[in-house]
């Protein structure tokens, strides 16, 4: 275009200088890519730090093979799926056999089943939807930055324009979901592990005040209340637990 002197790509002399800079750049896009994906992570592990009460989340933190703080090398080092299964307690549904005999009474061992396995599937698709957003935004930015030539190449070239403006849009897009999603993961998990989430839909007796000298004990939340006749904490458990998962469904849909 330059030694004919011709117009075929619509940039004539006005193209050379951006060749030049996007010739320059191309040399360190991978650099300057995952430059923007770390800026965005820090963020993201800052808020996970919030989240699982200030430890960083560090490979040996994560895998608790180190001695000291997770020294027993457990695997209960998932703070996000920790704190909303040790709030809900559906771990001990199935637990309580060994305290109440009236669970063995007439139905209640299919509809204690049945509830419980609903239950389960419906937090572990809540839960999962969380892993599911990262694991895709990881494959995402995988091929962003093998493709990140295309990003500059885009000022030189005007057929790459609109795919270089793609590209740039889909990479802040993606590095800025995981801060978004942990830090309204982290409000979320805020109101949920309150102490007083759980019994907050309790209705108190006449005499009765929560916090006050006169506590309603009657309304304690309980998974299975109704086999032992305490509806209103089994009412206060599943009110409970689904606004808890639209919350956490709500965050991670937004």
């Amino acid at each position: 275009t330059t030694i004919l002197n011709v117009n075929w790509y619509g940039g004539k002399m006005k193209m050379l200088p951006m060749l030049l800079v996007s010739a320059v750049f191309l040399n360190f896009s991978l650099f300057m890519t995952e430059a923007v994906i770390d800026t965005g992570n820090l963020f993201a592990t800052q808020f996970y730090t919030q989240i699982n009460g200030g430890v960083s989340p560090t490979r040996e933190a994560l895998s608790g093979v180190t001695v000291g703080t997770f020294g027993s090398g457990s695997i209960g080092n998932e703070a996000i799926s920790n704190a909303i299964m040790g709030q809900l307690g559906l771990q001990t549904i199935y637990g309580k056999v060994r305290t109440d005999p009236k669970i063995f009474e007439g139905a209640n061992t299919w509809l204690i089943g049945f509830m419980g396995t609903i239950l389960f599937i419906i937090a572990a698709f809540v839960m999962f939807s969380l892993a599911f957003i990262l694991i895709a935004r990881f494959v995402i930015l995988l091929f962003l930055i093998i493709i990140s030539p295309v990003a500059f190449a885009g000022l030189a070239i005007p057929q790459l324009a609109s795919m270089a403006k793609k590209w740039w849009s889909t990479l802040f897009e993606q590095t800025i979901t995981a801060p978004v999603l942990l830090l309204l993961r982290y409000v979320a998990l805020a109101v949920i592990t309150d102490e007083r989430f759980l019994r907050g839909f309790c209705i108190p007796g006449d005499t009765a005040t929560f916090g006050g000298p006169n506590t309603n004990t009657s309304c304690t939340p309980n998974i299975i209340g109704w086999v032992s006749g305490n509806f209103q904490g089994f009412a206060s458990f599943i009110i409970s637990f689904f606004v808890a998962m639209g919350l956490i469904l709500a965050v991670t849909i937004f």
